[in-house]
This record gives C-alpha cells, structure tokens and sequence, in this order.
C-alpha cells in the first residue's frame, strides 16, 4: 500500500518520526497499539454574546490550570500519552539512534564574533548539553575560555536558564550578555569584564531584545528596553512602548538616558507597538536608529552624529520611511548600501550617503534579476551581496567606484550566513549548509579571494552522509501557482510511492526555509522515509512579491492544501520516479 504523509509544522522530527513510523508500522502489521483509556474532559458549557452573537465554550473552566479536576485530567493525557509511545514497536532503538545521532559531533558552535588580534566569542553546546554557553578565545590555536555559563545562574532545581544573547566591547574587554528563566526569552543584560571574569554590579531587565550597540569609548552601549508593567496594566501591553537607553558600565540602569523610541524626541511620532534599535559602526561617525513597524519588514532609519547620542542630547534626521521599501543596510564611512524592494520586487542594492541622503537618486550598485537579494557587507576592499537563486545561496563581490561584479566561489552550494564581528578587520565569516551537509564555519580572505573552514567546529562523523541526497522540484498549489519544494532522501532508494513522507511547510514574515540539514534526520532517512520542504507563499524565496503573495487577504494561501493535494502529496518520491517536474498529476499545499 502506498505510505500516507504527514504534514507538519512546528512539530519536532523526533516526535514525527515516532508518529509516522507508529502509522506505518500498524500499516504492516495490521495490529494495532493497545493502551490504556485516554482521560475525557468535562463539558461545562459557558455562553456569552459577542456583538449579538451567542458563543458557547465548553471548557472554559480548563482555563483555571489551579483547578484539582484540571491538573488531574492533565496528568491523565500526560499518562495516556506516555503510555501510548511506549508501546510503539523499535521505539527504544530509534530513541537510542537519534541520540547517538544528535551526540555524534562533540559540540555546535555559532553566533562566533571576531575581533582585532584573532580574538573570537562564540556560543558552543557539547553534545550532552541541553543549553550553549559562551566561550573565548585569542588565536584559533589559543587556550579556550569559559565565559558565560547559563546554570549558574540556577537556584532551585526543576529551573533553567538560557543564552538569549551577547555582543562584546569591540576591544573585547567587556561582554553584555541577555539571559532568561526557562525559554522566556524575557532577558536580563548582564555585564562581564572578560579580563577579570567579575560580573559588574548592575543588570538590565525589560531586555528582551538586547539590540546591545557599543559606543566607541567600548564602555557604554544602548541597548532597547520596553516599559515597565505597572498594577492594573494589561500584560499585553508588556511590550509596547520600547524605547534605546544608553548605559554606561557600572552605574545605575535606572539612570540610563533614553537617547531614542517611543515618546523620546517630540518630533519623532512613533506607534506603541514600533520598535526601535540603534547601529553603531566604528568606521562611521554616524550612528542610525532603525524603526520596525510591527512585523512590517520595511524600516524607518533616523541618523545623528555618535558623539551626540553619547552625550544624550542628539538631533535625529530621518534618512528614508518605510514607503521607500528598504529592508536592510550596510554603513561605511559616509556611504549607505540599502536593499530595497522599491520597483525590484525581487530586491536590488542602491547606494546613497549619510551628507547627501537621496533615495530618488540613488547609484544602483545591484540592479534587480530573477535572484533575490538577502543581505549586503560593505565590507573594506568592496561589496559584499548575498543573493538566493533557486534556493541556493550565491555571494557576489560588487568593487567600490564601479566595476564588474563577480561570483564568489564557494565550498558549498546551500544556504549563506554572514558572520558578525569587528568591520574593520578584513574578510568576513559566513556559515555554509546544505540539504544534506550540516553547517559549518568559513571565513572569506579578501587577497587570496579564497574561502577557508576556521578551525573553530569539529565536524561529526554525521555531518555530511555520502549515501543522502537533495531534489528541487516544483508542484502545483491549489490555485495553479508553483511552489518550490525541496526534497530529501536516501540514495538508490525504489522511488515507488511506498515510502513515508515527512512534508514540512512555513510561510511567514519573508523567511526563507534556506537549505539545512540536521543528523537526526538519519535515523528517519535511513529506514527509507523522505523529508519534503514546501517553500509556500509569504516565506521570502522569490522576494516581496511571494511574500505579500500570502498576507492580508491572500493569507490563505499560506497554508491551503487542496483536496487532491491531500491524496497525492504522500508519494513526493513517486513524482521523482517519474520524472516529474512541474506537471505531476499531484499538488503540494501552498
């Protein structure tokens, strides 16, 4: 019989994995999985009338998690549950693979920031580790240093804490670091001198942002705070109102100056819900406050001298509003490189300067193509563009004063993040992946033009299977448009339609489902599942147009998977035994 697939979102593979393979091991066997009675709630029926319309809801009272008949019907779901995984057939082996899987390489690393003499923070997870931690270190060969370790900051057991975030002084001499209790993500700023290893006396809360900037004195930074929730105030209200604080080391936070946000310059309206971040580079005089509408990619940028902002008394000018289009930027000296979607759907990099700020009349550095634009470097020895074309990441090098752009080559073909760090160092980091190679880290040499791994993570024996593959493909969605799907399997495989498919789709904000691979998939893809990603509409693969292509009145088609979809998506590795691309007789939700 041909495998049913499962569709998912924001569902772990380990769970999927198990779900799936309970489906399909029933289907083989024809048995199926005893366990005890599942636990029924009450109906206790509760109407009320909205706007003339009566509405019924019969478990209000689930609502009082404090409530004996609750916490007992939680416990029992919670019993039924584990029961019922436990008697999934091989259920200990795989929780045994994935596991030896996901410990295969000693430890991750990421969010690496490299300063001047080779110095480089990044956060590291050892493999029987549930949190990262912060670590440094001088030289790729030099001793490494343990910084920040979220447990210590626990106090009872049954609590945890994580790394929200962290930037370092550009001297490396004091690092601010976010973190929060049990994955609130509600931080507070902490500040380490690196030298000593003492924590200064002061903590930031409110922070969960961080949008940390160091001034270049490195011992004051901004940092974004949201208001404080006074009695009687609604929770929602919890962040709005966001405003940038400049706070010195070692003084008081709650004598910081708000130097921008909500309220602050009378000049400046912003709504309760925009938030706003400020960016300092130290190759510029000139500092710029960004201001985010909402989920609304298009910013607003206000710019001011950075010795004003220290002093708390600066005068903002507004450089472009979000009509302009602009969704990101790079600063160098009195030079502006924006991406914009302004007549480029597809995005396109303008140039402009903070003395002469004309959006009108740009210099137009990367003219619009069927590649979409991600993000620009102004880099010291030219600019640097990061540019999706059919999924995969390609990194071009734009000369300064004119010139022709030229392709970057690179070590693998998948996904491109550029890492953070000093600017005035020359190269730059990136983190590569693919589909079927799990990440790693590169820098860029801008003499040699070559890209080299840094010596910074150890690769596991799992990180790039020789016996796994990538397909793109494109399929139909309901309403005729093709949908880009990316698909994952083992090599040599019969692809007949009889192997279980785990069909993922996100669409949401302009993010792209860029090409990843985690090791734990193996322990799926070796017993000959499949991993299909559907790049759907509002993700940003094929620039702003996919993106609004699925928000406001076309928000349904996000997520709508036509009937026939619904039959015939199962068997995404028949569409490739026959040769299909673009015609197949099945359709996969948009």
């Amino acid at each position: 019989m041909r495998a049913k697939p499962l569709i998912i979102c924001g569902l772990s593979y380990v769970v999927a994995i198990s779900l799936v393979l309970t489906v399909h091991l029933r289907s083989q066997s024809g048995d199926s999985v005893s366990a005890p009675s599942q636990p029924v709630a009450a109906v206790k029926p509760v109407t009320e009338e909205y706007f003339g319309t009566r509405v019924t809801d019969p478990y209000r009272y689930m609502e009082n998690m404090k409530d004996p008949e609750v916490q007992k019907w939680f416990k029992g779901q919670d019993d039924y549950t584990r029961a019922v995984l436990a008697r999934i057939p091989g259920r200990p082996g795989l929780l045994k693979r994935i596991t030896e899987l996901d410990q295969s390489a000693p430890f991750r690393v990421f969010d690496v920031q490299r300063l001047q003499g080779e110095k480089y923070f990044y956060q590291k997870r050892i493999a029987n580790e549930d949190i990262a931690k912060l670590y440094e270190r001088e030289g790729l060969e030099g001793k490494e240093k343990l910084l920040v370790d979220p447990d210590k900051f626990v106090k009872e057991a049954g609590t945890h804490y994580s790394l929200d975030y962290y930037l370092p002084s550009l001297d490396g001499h004091y690092v601010a670091y976010g973190i929060s209790p049990s994955g609130s993500e509600d931080a507070v700023i902490h500040i380490l001198d690196v030298t000593t290893g003492r924590e200064s006396s002061e903590t930031i809360d409110r922070s969960w942002y961080g949008g940390i900037s160091w001034m270049p004195d490195n011992r004051s930074f901004t940092h974004i705070r949201f208001q404080e929730l006074k009695p009687g105030m609604d929770p929602a209200e919890r962040r709005l109102k966001s405003r940038v604080w400049l706070h010195r080391v070692g003084t008081d936070a709650g004598k910081d100056m708000p130097v921008f946000g909500y309220q602050v310059d009378p000049q400046i309206k912003l709504e309760p819900a925009d938030s706003s971040y400020i960016g300092i580079d130290p190759r510029s005089p000139h500092v710029i406050a960004y201001v985010s509408h909402g989920f609304d990619n298009d910013l607003t940028c206000f710019t001011a001298p950075v010795e004003s902002v220290s002093k708390g008394n600066a005068s903002w000018q507004k450089i472009f509003d979000k009509k302009e289009g602009i969704t990101n930027l790079d600063v160098r000296g009195d030079d502006l490189y924006l991406i914009s979607h302004k007549d480029a759907p597809r995005f396109k990099v303008i140039h402009t300067t903070f003395s002469h700020p004309d959006l009108e009349r740009a210099e137009v550095m990367v003219a619009p193509s069927e590649m979409v634009v991600s993000s620009v470097v102004a880099a010291i020895d030219a600019l640097y563009v990061v540019a999706l074309d059919g999924g995969v990441g390609r990194l071009w090098r734009v000369p300064y004063g004119g010139g022709k752009a030229e392709e970057v080559s690179l070590p693998v073909n998948g996904s491109i993040a550029l890492g953070g760090g000093d600017p005035r160092l020359p190269g730059f980091l990136m983190f590569l992946e693919a589909w079927t190679r799990a990440d790693n880290i590169y820098q860029y040499q801008p003499g040699t033009k070559q890209v080299t791994v840094v010596q910074l993570q150890t690769a596991g024996p799992h990180d790039h299977p020789p016996d796994l593959e990538a397909e793109e493909v494109k399929a139909p969605s309901f309403d005729g448009t093709m949908i880009p799907l990316s698909i994952i399997h083992k090599k040599g495989i019969q692809l007949d339609g009889s192997h279980p498919t785990l069909l993922r789709g996100y669409g949401a904000y302009a993010i792209n489902e860029d090409p990843a691979f985690d090791p734990k998939w193996i322990a799926w893809l070796e017993r000959g599942g499949i991993i299909a990603i559907a790049h759907v509409r509002s993700g940003g693969e094929y620039g702003e147009e996919w993106h609004q292509g699925a928000t406001s009145k076309n928000k349904p088609n996000s997520g709508r998977i036509s009937s026939p979809a619904r039959n015939t998506c199962r068997s995404a590795d028949t569409r490739l035994r026959q040769g299909w691309r673009g015609k197949a007789e099945a359709r996969a939700g948009s």
